[in-house]
């Protein structure tokens, strides 16, 4: 009689495993940031663009739950296209600091290039996005980034993996990853200084400075073509290190104000 038990209790995991593996979970993101944000003064607002889907996945694909071969044993799938989904956090951020508003003069867009989220034993979730500031009016983009986020959670001796894996938890830490990617961008001194009494930058007549400098040029080229700064800048990241240099030329009726991060210039702005 005790031969049986153990047999039933295979037959009841052997059930359980069939019932779970290979199951499609479809799920909702929204903006969850880490830490409150707080409302941004004055009289500026912002709308939201498209965001397109660069990921090269399925329009709703988010990551899955899988074995120890690799293989999906819970796909996870989001409730919109990822496209559609990334710009509603987007506005739920602007929303949080009272900045969003529709048909604003100026609008953020970008592209999705990673959005997912997996778990063999740990879970880890990654989001890259490209962000872009730009005036409705004229089109021209004032600041355009990178905005990204990872993070891993769990332990490696875990239970609860495989069948026993929990979607909401890869949800959860998804929904993170996304939110601090998209605070990242609203949240930083670039941004700010767009939205605090800058104008936005237009075309202007002739080659002047301000019709030379595009965003994403070399900082050799802006070397190239540009005098000596009036000013330079360090920016300081969140940990005390320089993450670029912001360049200030000319000055009476007209500033121009270059950031460059990475090498390359990711704001113009015009004060």
């Amino acid at each position: 009689m005790l031969g049986k038990y153990p047999l039933r209790l295979a037959l009841l995991l052997c059930i359980l495993v069939l019932a779970t593996a290979c199951s499609t979970h479809s799920v909702s993101l929204a903006y969850k940031p880490a830490t409150a944000p707080q409302p941004v003064s004055g009289d500026v607002r912002i709308a939201v663009g498209d965001f397109t889907d660069n990921r090269g996945e399925p329009a709703t694909w988010l990551g899955a739950i899988r074995g120890g071969y690799g293989n999906p044993l819970k796909t996870i799938e989001a409730s919109k296209p990822v496209g559609e989904l990334v710009k509603d956090v987007v506005r739920e951020a602007l929303q949080a600091r009272g900045l969003f508003a529709e048909n604003a003069p100026l609008v953020i867009s970008g592209w999705v290039q990673k959005l997912d989220g997996d778990q063999y034993a740990r879970k880890e979730a990654t989001a890259q996005l490209q962000m872009i500031l730009s005036d409705r009016a004229s089109r021209r983009e004032i600041i355009s980034r990178p905005a990204s986020s990872n993070q891993i959670a769990g332990s490696l001796m875990t239970m609860k993996s495989g069948v026993f894996g929990s979607v909401e938890d890869v949800r959860a830490l998804i929904e993170r990853v996304l939110s601090e990617a998209v605070d990242s961008f609203v949240a930083s001194s670039a941004f700010n200084d767009a939205i605090r009494g800058t104008t936005v930058l237009t075309a202007g007549p002739g080659d002047s400075l301000r019709d030379l400098i595009k965003i994403g040029m070399p900082v050799i080229d802006l070397a190239a073509i540009a005098p000596k700064p009036t000013a330079t800048e360090d920016i300081v990241g969140a940990q005390g290190q320089i993450t670029g240099r912001r360049f200030t030329y000319g000055g009476g009726n007209e500033t121009l104000v270059v950031t460059v991060e990475n090498g390359v210039v990711t704001s113009i702005l015009v004060r």
